[in-house]
């Protein structure tokens, strides 16, 4: 799959303060996990409001990690959710999420502990 994480922007947006850097990455690592988890229990229970609201939430987050396919794959899903029709491919759509997430979480952790 290649990197998934660019952290330019928050680079920038911090101006390169490692402090803020360690901060933000920081928060989106203690979120995206909990995120994840919130996604796979709305789908189970077919909560496509709360999936959406959540689905949301996390894209900024990884807009903010430079994980624009992430970005991607989570407006697919709020469109998906806000339209409750074509929610068979939701699965496949959190599936692919959470890999990423995973990936991005790896790649976080080691630019992180290199600050």
């Amino acid at each position: 799959m290649g990197t998934v994480t660019d952290l330019t922007f928050i680079k920038s947006f911090t101006g390169g303060d490692n402090a803020k850097i360690k901060k933000y990455v920081g928060m989106f690592l203690n979120m995206a996990p909990a995120s994840m988890e919130q996604m796979e229990k709305q789908l189970a229970e077919s909560d496509w409001k709360s999936m959406k609201t959540t689905s949301h939430s996390i894209k900024s987050q990884m807009k903010y990690m430079g994980m624009a396919n992430g970005a991607e794959i989570c407006q697919s899903i709020e469109n998906i959710c806000a339209e409750s029709s074509g929610t068979d491919a939701l699965p496949e759509l959190l599936s692919r999420l959470k890999t990423m997430v995973h990936i991005g979480i790896s790649e976080l952790e080691a630019e992180i502990s290199s600050l």
